[in-house]
């Protein structure tokens, strides 16, 4: 993981000359994905890594940018089934919000970043009828709303979620409100489809 610094003047311990522009960190597995912090008032560079490993455990790190050393550090690291499909924080640069880091797989899962560490918050089931579901590829937060969050699963759906700070904390599901599935338009092909047939039959 590397990001080029393209700020001037001086910072705590390191003169305009001796500032490096390229930083680096080595991570202990293969990336797969990756996301800045937009949130104010910490370490001015501050991302979520998550590995790729061929195996059920994989792990979520976070690390921030040492401005006295000028090299990053690991502040976190925890498990994640599978690997993360897509991580992202919220974006949330006022810190009016939780400090949360959002990530899919098999799930969506939301985990609350704490000083004492990162703990699961909530966690979205796109099937709650069944012991299986589709994998989920990626998702988004809403940018105007960050109590707005759309999944995308393998099975071409697209859920629109309404997070609320009040839902249900069962370990399985969250309550969220708002929730709408998009759907590719087969029904819309089969109605032209008997439309063309009917006008075949009226001629």
């Amino acid at each position: 993981v590397s990001t080029q610094s393209t700020g001037s003047g001086k910072r705590a311990g390191m003169s305009t000359s001796d500032k490096k522009e390229i930083y680096t960190y080595e991570a202990p597995w293969l990336v797969y994905g990756m996301n800045w912090s937009v949130r104010r008032g910490g370490s001015e560079f501050r991302l979520a890594i998550g590995s790729f490993l061929e195996e059920y455990s994989n792990q979520v790190e976070i690390v921030e940018l040492n401005t006295d050393t000028g090299s990053f550090v690991s502040t976190a690291t925890f498990d994640h089934p599978y690997p993360t499909t897509k991580i992202q924080w919220i974006p949330d640069a006022a810190g009016t919000h939780p400090d949360l880091l959002g990530t899919t797989g098999d799930y969506l899962r939301l985990w609350e970043v704490r000083e004492d560490g990162v703990h699961p918050h909530k966690l979205f089931r796109n099937n709650r009828h069944s012991e299986f579901c589709a994998p989920l590829t990626s998702f988004d937060w809403n940018e105007t709303d960050p109590t707005m969050i759309c999944t995308a699963s393998i099975d071409t759906t697209c859920t629109c979620l309404l997070y609320t700070s009040d839902a249900a904390d069962e370990e399985d599901s969250v309550d969220l409100g708002g929730r709408r599935i998009i759907k590719k338009k087969k029904k819309k092909k089969k109605k032209k489809e008997k439309i063309e047939e009917k006008k075949k039959k009226r001629k």
